[in-house]
C-alpha cells in the first residue's frame, strides 16, 4: 500500500497495520472456510451404494494388475494433454516423459495407481474420505508437479482413468451415472492432494 498511496493520502503506521491484520483475519477465514466445505465434500460426496460398485469395478482393476492399468491410464492421460495444449495453443510440456517403457513413466503410473487405491480403500460410510489427506500425503511430496495447467490435467486424467476402466471392465458405451461416480473418486483424491499442497 506505501508504494499506491504518497504524498497526503499516504498511510500512516496504524492505518496500514490495520489494512495488514484486516487482510490476514480475511485470509484465514477464506482458508477455514474452504478446508470446511472440503471436510464436507469428502464426508458426503459419495454413498455407500456408489462405493460398492466403485470397490467391485475396482477389484477387476486389481485383477487385470496396477502397472497394466496404469499404463493404460497415464498412456490416455498423456496423449489427452498434448492434445489439449495444442487446442488451446498453450507452450507447455508434459510433466514427465510420456514413453511408456521410461522409468520415470512406469513410476508415476505406478503411484497414481497406489493413490487410486488408496483413495478407494480409505472410504468409510461413517466419515467418507476424510482420511484420505493424511493417506495420500507421501504421494502429493514426491510427485508434486507445478508446471501443468490445471483443468487440461484433471480432465486429462479422468479421460486416462475413463479409458483404462472401459477397457479392463470392457464398457463399449459409458453410462452417465458411471461417469459421474467415478470423477466423483477424482475429485476426492484431487481434493486430498489439494489439502496437502496447501499444507506443503
Amino acid at each position: 500500500m506505501r508504494l499506491v498511496l504518497n504524498g497526503g493520502d499516504a498511510l500512516d503506521d496504524e492505518i496500514e497495520q490495520s489494512w495488514i491484520c484486516l487482510l490476514q483475519t480475511i485470509r484465514l477465514h477464506m482458508g477455514e472456510g474452504i478446508e470446511i466445505q472440503r471436510a464436507n465434500y469428502l464426508t458426503q460426496c459419495l454413498i455407500p451404494k456408489e462405493m460398492d460398485e466403485v470397490r467391485e469395478n475396482w477389484k477387476k482393476v486389481e485383477s487385470y494388475g496396477f502397472r497394466k492399468a496404469g499404463i493404460l491410464l497415464c498412456e490416455s492421460a498423456f496423449e489427452n494433454y498434448s492434445e489439449l495444449l495444442k487446442m488451446h495453443n498453450l507452450k507447455m510440456t508434459l510433466p514427465i516423459e510420456a514413453n511408456k517403457t521410461s522409468q520415470s513413466f512406469v513410476a508415476l503410473s505406478d503411484q497414481i495407481m497406489k493413490a487410486l487405491d488408496k483413495t478407494i480403500k480409505s472410504y468409510t460410510p461413517e466419515e467418507g474420505f476424510v482420511n484420505l489427506i493424511q493417506e495420500i500425503r507421501d504421494f502429493v511430496i514426491k510427485f508434486l508437479v507445478v508446471e501443468v495447467c490445471p483443468p487440461l490435467i484433471r480432465k486429462s486424467f479422468i479421460d486416462g482413468m475413463i479409458h483404462m476402466l472401459c477397457k479392463i471392465l470392457s464398457i463399449k458405451h459409458v453410462k452417465e451415472d458411471f461417469l459421474h461416480v467415478w470423477k466423483k473418486v477424482y475429485r476426492v483424491m484431487e481434493q486430498a492432494m489439494i489439502a496437502n499442497i496447501v499444507e506443503y
